[in-house]
């Protein structure tokens, strides 16, 4: 039974960010959208919003919702905190990675493993630099509002953590508005990206103190 909710849920997600999609198949049209993207993020020396991040799981009889916020500068330093329903961070200056949760530091080795893997996989996705990597098989599509594209690993082992990556771009601005990271089909994170600040000026201790 709880299959066949997460099931209907994640169809119905679908159908709530993203109605239908078509893919794209003109390929000019597809490398002018990666130019676009690119120079978008060349263009973009920080990003700051507030996130709200669904949980799916097989485990849950309903998705755990979380908020939180998300700075970026180009450097590749990023601040990504949740305020709610616990106090979490992950932060990073480029070079060191801190993780808190509830006010405790988290050190050891499994989880440092796990947002490094989170912090390098962030930064790629707002830098644009997922647009040439060779780790995924990238394959566009769009509606009238927005372009989506999604991201399959090449490797299998990167498979066995993530199945699939879906990136929600609207149409008007190009602004990152959706994310989803799936696992599998019963077991993803979406992201839905509000109030979205480019270029703001940001203090350089925000990447440094927890």
């Amino acid at each position: 039974m709880h299959r066949i909710l997460f099931t209907f849920s994640l169809l119905f997600w679908s159908i709530c960010i993203g109605q239908s999609y078509q893919k794209m198949e003109d390929m000019e049209d597809v490398e002018l959208l990666k130019t676009q993207l690119t120079l978008k993020s060349e263009n973009t020396s920080t990003i700051r919003a507030q996130f709200e991040e669904y949980i799916y799981s097989s485990l849950l009889k309903n998705p755990k919702i979380c908020k939180g916020s998300l700075t970026y500068s180009k450097e590749g330093s990023l601040r990504w905190e949740k305020t709610s329903p616990k106090k979490e961070i992950i932060l990073t200056d480029g070079k060191a990675i801190q993780h808190q949760i509830d006010g405790k530091i988290k050190n050891d080795s499994a989880t440092k493993k796990i947002v490094k893997r989170l912090e390098s996989l962030l930064v790629k996705l707002l830098s644009a630099e997922f647009l040439e990597s060779d780790q995924f098989e990238l394959t566009f599509f769009e509606n009238k509002d927005s372009y989506k594209i999604t991201l399959v690993p090449k490797k299998k082992n990167s498979a066995k953590h993530l199945a699939q990556i879906d990136l929600i771009f609207t149409k008007a601005n190009l602004e990152l508005h959706h994310l989803t990271l799936q696992e599998n089909t019963f077991d993803y994170i979406s992201y839905k990206f509000i109030d979205v600040r480019y270029n703001t000026t940001i203090h350089p201790n925000l990447f440094k103190k927890i």
